[in-house]
């Protein structure tokens, strides 16, 4: 089913609700003029606390420019609402820490949530660290987060390695486009090789990691508890000599490592 909404500054949204046959449903917002406000929000909170959607599984919110007001509300209907959400999609809306913090609370009220996205917005390192309490704090299990253009530096990106080392869920993490230097990647290699983490899946793609973070990564790589398949460190400050740690490291990996991008290292 489809509606669509309106309020006195002429901002207009289609509510879309996609039934499947085996009774459970999504529920995709899309702006069309400008951004949602906060009353707006409020609206839609409520409509997530209905009986009416009791069996929505999937959240999709994404390009909205909401803001940290109107994601407040969105959070609290999520931790106040009656359905299992598997699938949150909260990309391009202007979400700062604040908000980031009241999404992290919405992730531990919702154990059946299993992919989060929370790219290109604003959360820095402070909602990193928000995002990592709640995948580390027992009542999460997250598989896949999105936190790509958020800028996150190496302090956020140490929030992050914590969690994943402490037998959290996750399998796939996405950290493209950020501001993690070698410090960051540092973190991150000792955490996948700690012999906790879940991760097969990592993408460090556009970042400022250099030729000692690539060192590191190297042998985390090479270690027996490394449980990568893939690995993105495309687009970073990375030279020959850093290559050079990663192709040895994948020559003496025997294990599961199958896929390393290294695209545009260095000219």
């Amino acid at each position: 089913t489809q509606s669509t909404w309106g309020n006195n500054r002429q901002n207009v949204f289609e509510l879309v609700f996609d039934d499947d046959e085996g009774g459970e449903c999504s529920l995709t917002l899309r702006d069309l003029t400008g951004e949602i406000s906060a009353e707006i929000a409020l609206r839609i909170a409520t409509t997530l606390q209905s009986d009416q959607i009791s069996s929505l599984t999937e959240l999709n919110l994404a390009n909205n420019r909401m803001g940290d007001d109107s994601v407040r509300h969105i959070s609290t209907a999520i931790q106040n609402s009656h359905f299992s959400l598997t699938k949150l999609s909260l990309h391009c809306n202007r979400i700062s820490a604040d908000g980031a913090r009241d999404i992290a609370a919405a992730m531990q009220r919702h154990r059946t949530l299993t992919k989060l996205y929370l790219g290109n917005n604003l959360i820095n390192n402070e909602g990193a660290r928000y995002i990592a309490l709640a995948i580390q704090s027992g009542e999460c299990a997250l598989k896949e987060l999105y936190l790509n253009d958020n800028r996150i530096g190496d302090e956020g990106a140490g929030h992050v390695a914590t969690a994943i080392q402490r037998l959290c869920s996750l399998t796939l993490l996405y950290l493209n486009g950020n501001l993690i230097g070698d410090e960051g990647a540092c973190h991150i290699a000792n955490a996948v090789q700690s012999g906790e983490c879940s991760l097969t899946t990592l993408y460090l793609g556009y970042n400022h990691i250099g030729d000692i973070g690539a060192r590191q990564m190297g042998f985390a790589i090479q270690s027996t508890n490394c449980p990568l398949i893939m690995l993105d460190l495309s687009r970073n400050r990375i030279s020959p000599r850093g290559a050079h740690h990663i192709a040895n490291a994948i020559q003496n990996n025997r294990l599961r490592l199958q896929k390393v991008d290294l695209r545009l290292l260095f000219k």
